[in-house]
């Protein structure tokens, strides 16, 4: 079970100086300073999580010695400040040592040094107000996160589910064969999933690494309120060499991939129709319907647009509740044998 920790970070002076000096930008700790304060054992977990000898860093107080000792790698950090989620980070080496603690970040009086010290093998700026959070965790939503906090399993897995949080550590690693897909159809997908420490495959022709990931929040949240609108208990997602599907929502008659965006401009509903016909070739049925979700009705000729190619149009009409509007039939049956299509062979350049 991945670990949630809350650090407030963009608060006092020094809180801000400390962001400025080790999370703004990765910092090399093989500096000749910075590597003297470290023990051997430390320096070569370092460089396992970070080979190229640089990475962010944070870190906390003895106060904090017991709840951080149930923290590990792959767990992840939510950096607050300013009444919002700065940043969202996931742990690579964890460890104590207040001499390097204190290199980076020099004591202050009275409240002293720094003693666990984490790097992190991902760090993703946010903006994220703290209400949401809040009803994360089961907290009023007038609290400010003044001080570090572990959340529950329970809390944490509400934290990860509700902001799209994914971190590499959790993840598969997508193989994607070029051959292999060159004869390949929908029931027989070029897409695989895979642990990750199989990524180094010499059957790969190319592989999609793992990082942390995190959705954005006006979508997260609009897709809970679809899947609570639909009776979702469940939800599926798919993860293929286009990306990760929204949702992925099994029907009698085949899947349908459901692709959710926080506006309704033509730029997202461009951005909706790209990737849904991106996704449908690598699901591993063929794709029954395509649907675009939106927080209101887009404009007609948006609309116009999604049904051209056989795309649904899902919209919010009031809080909880969606409305359809389907392409037309005869549109989808067409464009269903070119959703799943997979060319065979190399794209001829065009001639001058």
């Amino acid at each position: 079970m991945t670990r949630v920790v809350i650090a407030p970070s963009y608060g006092s002076t020094a809180s801000k100086e400390h962001w400025k000096t080790t999370l703004a930008e990765p910092i090399r700790f093989t500096e000749r300073l910075r590597a003297a304060a470290l023990t051997r054992p430390q320096r070569e977990a370092l460089l396992r999580h970070h080979p190229r000898g640089e990475a962010r860093f944070w870190g906390a107080r003895s106060a904090h010695d017991k709840r951080m000792a149930e923290v590990g790698s792959g767990d992840v950090v939510l950096f607050t400040g300013g009444n919002h989620v700065r940043a969202v980070g996931e742990i690579g080496h964890i460890f104590r040592n207040a001499d390097f603690a204190d290199v980076l970040w020099p004591p202050e009086t009275p409240t002293g040094s720094w003693r666990t010290v984490y790097s992190l093998t991902g760090f993703e700026r946010v903006h994220i107000p703290y209400p949401p959070l809040c009803r994360a965790m089961g907290y009023a939503e007038s609290l400010t996160f003044p001080g570090q906090i572990l959340a529950t399993e329970e809390q944490g897995k509400r934290v990860l589910d509700l902001f799209g949080i994914e971190p590499a550590s959790t993840q598969v690693v997508v193989e994607f064969d070029e051959n292999l897909h060159r004869h390949t159809s929908p029931q027989s997908p070029a897409a695989r999933l895979m642990p990750v420490e199989r990524s180094g495959a010499h059957r790969v022709s190319y592989t999609q690494p793992a990082k942390l990931r995190v959705a954005e929040l006006k979508e997260r949240l609009l897709l809970a309120e679809y899947q609570e609108f639909l009776g979702l208990d469940l939800p599926k997602r798919y993860r293929c060499a286009a990306g990760v599907t929204d949702l992925h929502v099994d029907h009698a008659q085949g899947p349908e991939i459901v692709e959710a965006k926080s506006s309704a401009g033509h730029k997202w509903v461009r951005q909706a129709l790209s990737q849904l016909l991106d996704y449908a070739p690598h699901s591993l049925h063929p794709v029954w319907l395509l649907t675009a979700l939106f927080p209101e009705r887009p404009l007609a000729n948006e609309v116009t647009f999604l049904h051209r190619y056989g795309v649904d149009c899902v919209y919010r009409t009031v809080e909880g509740s969606f409305t359809r509007l389907p392409a037309d039939e005869t549109v989808r049956s067409l464009m269903r044998e070119r959703w799943s299509a997979v060319i065979d062979g190399p794209i001829a350049s065009a001639g001058r």
